[in-house]
């Protein structure tokens, strides 16, 4: 039950969040006061989902316009019509959670391919309002965005007509990559060697996971978000007891019923003292994981509770109303919807409000700032860094595009923006990288078109 945690829910990622790190929106460990953050969550979505084929900027590309108008609009209607109607893909039902999840995932580094998205979102929403799902099928199956190799990029380097000491620099680079991939290809050989003398060893341990995969699976489909939590709450409470099967076996009756109780009840039969062992070994694992992440929660409560939901700032009416004017249609909306007013009564069932003086006030400050916004963020919004710019007189308020949470994860031109004001703060920079971030869109017709930045 690796992954199981209080909060199950999808949308918990986007709502739990913290993103009070040195200077928030509103200046320090806060929100832009003509902004309630947590009622605007949805609008992050929504403004991400805009920047497909421009659509986010004032004056839209013309061809882009023409070719995909209302993307926004339609993107959120194909969602729902998703989540009444599945499609198949690749043999399984993909519904419009997984459109939504397809987003969602781009917003963390670790499922970034370098390699853009947004290139074939616009299309695949087009070809999905037809019931074509093969730019869908193609993403699924790992096949788009393509795999940049080194042959790949000697032929783009070719193509742009580089001089030649330019190609000889795209040369070498290609050489070192290549080199890269035989050091990579000798260690997955040495790991597939690893793997074979371990065997006996896995099957083992294979087992364990196995009725802890199950018994994932079988919280995860249990109908209330209480029921989770009880589980939860107990499985991870069996770190302080000793191995036994009698207590698997009290545990698994005490929440689950019928031909899932007697699965998990036949797993554990076949199981063996080591067996058991690993199994309760697995559950000390994954309360580690469940603490951080308790632990996390907890301190962004603590500030959430304690100021953004006094003086009629952020609560479930106010999400709601924020989230109507949206373009996100009505079985989406409910979906997420669903869980919100939870998050606000945990607020005022465990914190008494204690807000500071002047807390909402915005930072006035003359100080060197760098304010770095990732486009694709759907935690905390790219519109809230010129938020936070308009007290701060000395700030630069950069937006880079195919970035998302946590902005200088996911290129280097970030990293190397962000080195350089570190190096020199007062240094002019140069931020020229940031044009080569922004994929171009492909057409209908399969061309690729560019964007402006």
């Amino acid at each position: 039950m690796r992954t199981v945690s209080a909060v199950s829910h999808f949308f918990d990622r986007l709502r739990t969040r913290r993103d009070i790190i040195s200077f928030g929106q509103r200046g320090v460990e806060a929100s832009a006061p003509e902004m309630d953050c947590f009622n605007t969550i949805a609008d992050n979505l929504d403004a991400s989902v805009r920047t497909f084929a421009g659509e986010s900027v004032p004056d839209r590309d013309a061809v882009c316009a023409e070719a995909d108008p209302d993307i926004t609009a339609r993107y959120f209607e194909l969602v729902d019509t998703l989540m009444e109607e599945p499609v198949n893909v690749l043999g399984q039902p993909s519904t419009g959670e997984d459109l939504f999840m397809l987003l969602d995932n781009r917003n963390h580094a670790r499922s970034q391919n370098p390699n853009k998205l947004s290139t074939y979102l616009p299309l695949m929403i087009s070809q999905l309002e037809d019931g074509d799902v093969t730019l869908l099928s193609q993403v699924v199956g790992g096949q788009l965005p393509p795999v940049v190799t080194p042959d790949s990029l000697l032929a783009q380097a070719k193509a742009r007509g580089l001089s030649g000491d330019e190609q000889a620099l795209v040369n070498a680079a290609a050489t070192a990559a290549r080199v890269m991939e035989i050091n990579s290809d000798l260690a997955t050989s040495a790991i597939g060697q690893l793997e074979s003398d371990l065997t006996v060893q896995a099957e083992r341990l294979e087992l364990a996971e196995l009725f802890d995969d199950a018994l994932e699976d079988a919280t995860n489909a249990l109908a209330t978000r209480d029921d989770r939590i009880a589980v939860g709450s107990d499985y991870l409470n069996l770190r302080f007891a000793d191995p036994e099967p009698a207590l698997l076996t009290a545990f698994v009756v005490a929440h689950f019923e019928g031909t899932t109780r007697a699965q998990l009840i036949s797993l554990m039969a076949a199981m063996d003292e080591a067996d058991i062992a690993r199994v309760f070994e697995l559950i000390g694992l994954d309360n580690q994981a469940l603490e951080d992440a308790v632990e996390g929660e907890f301190e962004a409560l603590v500030y959430a509770c304690q100021e953004d939901f006094v003086d009629g700032l952020n609560s479930a009416e106010g999400y709601r109303t924020e989230t109507a004017s949206l373009s996100i249609g009505p079985a989406f909306d409910a979906a997420m919807t669903a869980e919100v007013p939870v998050f606000y009564t945990i607020c005022d069932e465990v914190f008494t409000p204690a807000p500071r003086a002047g807390w909402p006030d915005p930072v006035d400050n003359d100080a060197t700032v760098l304010l770095m916004n990732g486009e694709i963020d759907v935690q905390t919004s790219y519109a809230w860094g010129a938020m936070a710019a308009q007290t701060l007189s000395n700030s630069r308020n950069l937006v880079l595009p195919e970035s998302g949470h946590g902005t200088i994860l996911f290129s280097q031109c970030a990293r190397d923006i962000t080195a350089a004001y570190i190096d020199n703060a007062d240094a002019e920079l140069n931020t020229s990288c940031i044009a080569d971030l922004r994929p171009p869109v492909m057409l209908p017709d399969g061309t690729m078109h560019p964007l402006p930045l």
